[in-house]
């Protein structure tokens, strides 16, 4: 079974900017195929400039009760590259869809996995169900939390990811007293200047900036390289 990195966080921690980031260290080092399956429904990744989603949508993979690879294909967006795919919601039918189920979820996983590299998967959310967290703990992936360095990041490390072996990044949208004690918590090694104005922005005019500012870049890379050195140690 090929690589899953999951990405959790609380809302405007800036997980969309860094699955992009990831992905693109991903691929270099790689060489191979990468995937991102963003379940946001509020803002999804196909908002940002640059992708065209056209009819392509997630929603309409799990309207199949039997999820299948060319389904996944033939709605994956492709990025200028060739190298790295998008599954997301459409911009234009948020609603249309229900949420995602934690038994597609384990569905999907298990076909894109099959047959491609990296797979980055974002969950969003004020929360995370547990049969949700259940179904990404069962895929002996890697989980980064990206906490943003106020009350909601504090209570995310407490609550939501107690007893999740996870790697930790502070998300610093401005100066906050917050930001020693989560530095202090969660053992977090990166940090990334996330501006919370892209957020406002897309509420705005419905569009977010597609590069990751330089310091998600940085993490991206240093990360990148960690994973890598991880399954090459597995590999000996």
């Amino acid at each position: 079974m090929n690589r899953l990195t999951t990405l959790l966080g609380c809302p405007g921690a800036g997980k969309a900017s860094f699955s992009l980031a990831l992905s693109a260290q991903l691929q270099m080092i790689s060489g191979g195929n990468t995937l991102i399956i963003h379940l946001n429904r509020a803002t999804p990744l196909s908002s940002y400039a640059g992708f065209e989603a056209g009819t392509k949508s997630l929603g309409k993979i799990l309207q199949n009760p039997h999820i299948n690879i060319d389904d996944v294909y033939k709605n994956m967006i492709m990025t200028s590259n060739k190298r790295i795919g998008i599954l997301c919601y459409n911009a234009l039918e948020t609603d249309s869809y229900p949420e995602i189920t934690a038994g597609q979820l384990t569905q999907l996983l298990k076909v894109c996995r099959t047959e491609i590299e990296d797979v980055i998967l974002v969950l969003a959310g004020e929360w995370i169900p547990a049969d949700m967290k259940k179904a990404v703990m069962s895929q002996n992936g890697v989980i980064i939390a990206l906490l943003t360095t106020d009350v909601k990041g504090l209570v995310w490390q407490r609550q939501v990811l107690s007893g999740i072996e996870h790697i930790a990044v502070l998300s610093k949208a401005e100066k906050s007293a917050y930001a020693d004690l989560l530095k202090t918590e969660s053992g977090a090694q990166y940090i990334i200047d996330h501006d919370r104005a892209f957020r406002r922005q897309f509420k705005t005019d419905g569009k977010l900036p597609a590069k990751p500012s330089k310091s998600c870049q940085t993490a991206a890379k240093l990360i990148a390289d960690k994973l890598t050195e991880a399954v090459e140690n597995a590999e000996q």
